[in-house]
């Protein structure tokens, strides 16, 4: 009984100080940012849309972004197609002339984009195509509020701010896409929880924003190392120069996409992930080292069939992860999310068993490339 008692408060008090670290984190950001949301700053934007083989997205997104509210002569979107092989120029050059601020610039071979590999590459095409004072980025597989600009690039008020992110929803009916959701909605709270605590630790590049000026300032990914995750990559950099970072938690700067279609391309993006987020360093080991301090306890009481035990900490674990996202379910109105959250905390355990293995492969798949990662 001695071991048992121990293991289950080493491994409960580990878990509980990253869920404390995350709330505190949560709301210490999301109080900062309460004061920028009721300003009133409207500079000109540049929307860009990096795009690869996009032909069943990339007219949904752009519709989407022409629905912003937000005066037209201070508003562009600049699409990039990069290097696709299917419809995608065909479908952005027929949208560039019904929609006036809609620019499109077709990438036809990797120099084009100053040899800058992957994704990087294109978003460094439209941010130096790019006239607005801010440049919001998003996906093409993506939808975006009718408020999404309006509000964001209030937080730009600041001087110093250089780059925001917000929340990223899944759309989807499957079981499977509301588990995604749920996830998403998690990887979003820490990483606001994170630069609550001045701690970079990542954010989704579907979703993101930064000042221009700085942008060149830093040079941009022309002076980034590469990195299969070049949002976390941008981020970092934005953060090491000085530059004010935030992280919105707002239903109004949401943006949507897509789930992943089938289990095979979920791993195949949380592999890009993962070996992405190594570049965290030992942040990346404290979070892993706290996941194992649960499974390590999990899997001790299943070993000597210590039911007790075993049930008591996976209690803990589905209640600190509760405490964790609650907050953003009720301020994002994403309340019907509760009821999926059983199904989603077992998930997490299980892709979080996986996740150092998956930074065994070097070699990332990404939209029918494949990456060398370092």
């Amino acid at each position: 009984m001695k071991y048992e008692l121990m293991i289950l408060g080493i491994s409960s008090s580990i878990y509980l100080l990253r869920i404390a670290f995350f709330l505190i984190g949560f709301f210490r950001e999301y109080f900062r940012n309460r004061k920028f949301l009721d300003s009133d700053f409207e500079p000109r934007v540049s929307v860009i849309v990096p795009a690869r083989n996009e032909e069943e997205n990339i007219e949904q997104c752009i519709n989407s972004l022409s629905k912003l509210d937000y005066p037209n002569d201070k508003l562009e979107i600049v699409a990039i197609n990069d290097r696709s092989e299917d419809k995608t120029k065909e479908i952005l050059d027929g949208l560039e002339q019904k929609y006036s601020n809609l620019r499109v610039i077709h990438i036809e071979n990797e120099s084009q984009k100053f040899n800058i590999p992957g994704k990087a590459g294109a978003i460094q095409v439209g941010a130096e195509a790019a006239t607005g004072d801010v440049v919001f980025q998003t996906d093409a597989d993506c939808t975006v509020n009718p408020k999404w600009v309006k509000q964001m690039v209030k937080v730009f008020k600041q001087p110093e701010t250089g780059f925001v992110s917000a929340y990223t929803n899944i759309d989807g009916k499957r079981l499977f896409d509301k588990v995604q959701a749920i996830e998403w909605i998690y990887m979003n709270t820490m990483g606001t929880g994170g630069i609550g605590m001045n701690q970079i630790l990542g954010c989704y590049g579907n979703n993101a924003s930064f000042r221009k000026k700085f942008f060149d300032l830093i040079g941009g990914y022309r002076k980034i190392k590469f990195s299969v995750a070049e949002d976390l990559a941008l981020q970092q950099a934005f953060f090491k120069n000085g530059y004010k970072v935030h992280y919105l938690v707002d239903p109004n700067t949401m943006v949507t996409t897509k789930p992943c279609k089938n289990f095979r391309e979920y791993l195949q993006q949380h592999h890009r992930w993962t070996r992405g987020g190594l570049n965290l360093r030992w942040r990346a080991a404290i979070f892993v080292l706290s996941s194992f301090a649960i499974w390590f306890g999990l899997l001790f009481f299943a070993y000597n069939l210590d039911f007790f035990h075993f049930a008591a900490l996976l209690l803990l674990r589905f209640t600190g992860d509760l405490l964790l996202l609650t907050p953003p379910f009720i301020t994002l109105k994403k309340k019907s999310y509760f009821l999926y959250f059983p199904f989603a905390v077992p998930f997490f355990l299980l892709v979080e068993l996986l996740a150092p293995f998956m930074t065994l492969n070097k070699n990332v798949k990404w939209k029918g490339q494949i990456f060398r990662t370092t």
